[in-house]
């Protein structure tokens, strides 16, 4: 009773949907969005990669001690103060908890985990790519500047040269964001679970534990943004090697920056209109309840 007092009476309800959308979450993460990161992480042999591996069994061990010591002690003692009126200590206060571990642990100790330090991984790597596409064009235009300058060209055959370097460059950038679109709509759907329905069935502990855990998840997303940050160095680099050769260069920029480069993001992804609908819907949602209450 003073279990269900505290969190909720429908919140093994709650807690299911939760695992469903975890499960789906993570599975489709890692088996698809990041199925080569995954398996580089389980079975490489780099040193990077090792670091990687003591790094995640070092905060698997922690958290799941934690997790052992809160449901076994803290948490059932903290709900014992607030209720110090019930009898039967283990069944009222200890059983309950104990029997929520094995959730705690496949949810927040196995799939949280994993999907954050994947996902993490990814973005490290991607971005390690990305600097590495960025450098790499960056050199074909100093190439390509080099070879024109000071001699009879035609203006357009350069153009076009240059406009499908950086092309290549831009696709391979637009299909590394689409992974992220995927990562973003997981954890907006989740979030928002969490805000109307998930956060009441959650100590003040957990509540803190899956902050942590989605500001980790954020992390991957920041991360990428830094991409956009050699987006722009290569379109510069683009747009000043066509003006140092006379070319049209205010077209290339209007062909290639960054409004060009999100509206292009935005025609290449359907995960994002459903973020901004999923969005819109929720926004007039409360709106909504606000006038009406």
């Amino acid at each position: 009773e003073p279990w269900q007092k505290e969190f909720g009476e429908d919140g093994a309800i709650i807690e299911f949907f939760r695992s469903i959308l975890f499960a789906i979450g993570a599975i489709y993460l890692l088996g698809i969005v990041w199925r080569e990161e995954a398996r580089e992480l389980v079975r490489g042999s780099r040193l990077s990669i090792k670091r990687w591996q003591r790094g995640i069994v070092v905060v698997g061990i922690s958290i799941f001690i934690t997790s052992f010591i809160y449901h076994l002690l803290i948490g059932p003692l903290t709900l014992q103060r607030e209720y110090p009126h019930y009898n039967e200590l283990f069944s009222n206060f200890w059983s309950p908890y104990i029997l929520y571990l094995p959730y705690t642990i496949i949810n927040y100790n196995i799939f949280a985990l994993a999907w954050v330090f994947i996902s993490l991984y990814g973005a490290v790597q991607d971005l390690k790519q990305n600097l590495a596409r960025t450098i790499f064009l960056q050199e074909r235009l100093t190439q390509i500047q080099n070879y024109f300058e000071n001699k009879p060209l035609n203006t357009s055959f350069v153009e076009d040269m240059v406009q499908r370097e950086f092309k290549q460059f831009s696709l391979k950038f637009i299909s590394t964001i689409s992974r992220y679109t995927v990562l973003f709509l997981c954890i907006g759907i989740i979030v928002l679970f969490e805000h109307n329905w998930g956060l009441k069935t959650l100590s003040d502990a957990a509540q803190r534990y899956q902050i942590l855990v989605y500001v980790f998840n954020i992390m991957p997303l920041a991360m990428i943004l830094w991409g956009f940050s050699h987006y722009h160095a290569a379109f510069r680099k683009a747009s000043l090697c066509l003006f140092c050769l006379n070319c049209d260069y205010n077209k290339f920029e209007r062909e290639n920056g960054i409004s060009a480069l999100l509206t292009n993001i935005l025609n290449s992804h359907f995960n994002l209109y459903v973020i901004i609908t999923i969005f819109l819907v929720y926004l007039i949602f409360v709106i909504t309840a606000k006038i009406i209450y």
